[in-house]
């Protein structure tokens, strides 16, 4: 399906995993699990050192993949867990997508300064891209034939879709307030209903695709100018539902443009000026559902958001773990991983 492909890890390569690498020193993750402080999260998987697990997608109760630095992966597959990679230092995975179990897209950046796209069929990785500047965020939509997006440093959008090659979909511009860096503008995560409306976490800035409006809108704070964006959801169904994580440990929401709740450019659902650092203290994945939003970052901070409700409320987390990713199958039924590739399993009910 994808051509100028070169093959990686395949699962019949695996590393053993925690049942049979405990008696190499791997954490217990039972133990763990036990202290978890009354968290509505429990620990699934951690190791005493390791990699850092930063992306996770899922294709449905049974079966999920996360991805992490060194070109780690794990699946999840009917309640077995598999660990492929994680030896390729300095070939980082920074975020995942897919169709299908079988056809799942990662991205991530390589030390000689450029960024990759690998692609896993159910049994193996594939390198199927190679782009001149790190990739960090990746999301596809179904409609038509189907087509994927990758956002990444130096405001770099790249586009893909069957039958045909990798190519560059857009270059954002630098926005003032955005770091000076060769990188900026570095677009973060990316998140969409459809290919005529998604959104992009890009530092000082939001983008949302309004094809109406010629393409890409940026929105950018004219309040509290230090907000930095760098992780994003946005939620299906009628009209646009987005959440950004912010700096701050913040979570904004934004309905669109010409909306009556968009604001400066969206509501701000929570913000902790309180905590030492904050301002360089990140929400760094978010996923929900038409009930529940939950947010989860740095310092292994968990928060859930009933979209009901005004204000998130912080959960008790089992971990102070940077946590770098989160999604489930319904609320009932949620994955976030971090840290020492840590994997943690709950309910947000």
């Amino acid at each position: 399906m994808l051509a100028g492909c070169r093959q990686l890890l395949s699962i019949d390569e695996e590393r053993p995993l925690l049942s049979e690498a405990q008696e190499g020193g791997a954490v217990d993750a039972e133990a763990e699990a036990k202290a978890d402080g009354g968290s509505p999260f429990s620990v699934f998987n951690a190791v005493p050192s390791g990699e850092a697990l930063v992306g996770i997608w899922g294709a449905g109760p049974d079966w999920f993949v996360a991805v992490g630095t060194s070109s780690v992966a794990y699946v999840y597959d009917k309640g077995t867990l598999s660990r492929l990679g994680g030896a390729q230092q300095g070939r980082d995975y920074l975020a995942v997508w897919g169709f299908s179990k079988t056809d799942v897209f990662a991205v991530g950046q390589s030390a000689s300064g450029g960024g990759f796209v690998d692609h896993f069929d159910g049994k193996g990785w594939t390198a199927v891209f190679d782009a001149p500047s790190p990739l960090l965020g990746v999301w596809g939509s179904s409609e038509g034939a189907g087509a994927v997006l990758a956002v990444g440093a130096q405001g770099n959008v790249f586009g893909w879709s069957p039958g045909q090659t990798w190519k560059i979909f857009d270059k954002l511009p630098k926005a003032p307030g955005d770091p000076s860096t060769p990188a900026a503008p570095r677009l973060w995560s990316i998140s969409g209903k459809d290919l005529e409306d998604f959104s992009i976490a890009a530092d000082s800035r939001l983008y949302h695709y309004e094809p109406d409006a010629g393409g890409f809108a940026f929105y950018e704070p004219t309040a509290q100018t230090n907000t930095l964006f760098r992780s994003v959801w946005q939620a299906g169904g009628a009209g646009t539902n987005v959440y950004f994580g912010t700096n701050f440990f913040g979570l904004l929401y934004f309905s669109g443009r010409g909306s009556e709740k968009s604001g400066y450019p969206g509501t701000v659902l929570f913000r902790d000026e309180a905590t030492p650092n904050a301002e360089a203290s990140f929400i760094q994945g978010v996923w929900g559902t038409s009930e529940r939003v939950v947010a989860v970052g740095d310092l292994g901070r968990i928060y859930v958001y009933d979209t009901g409700l005004s204000t998130p409320a912080s959960v008790p987390s089992p971990t102070d773990e940077p946590l770098g990713g989160v999604w489930g199958s319904s609320i009932d039924d949620v994955w976030i991983v971090g840290r020492r590739e840590l994997i943690l399993r709950g309910s947000i009910r």
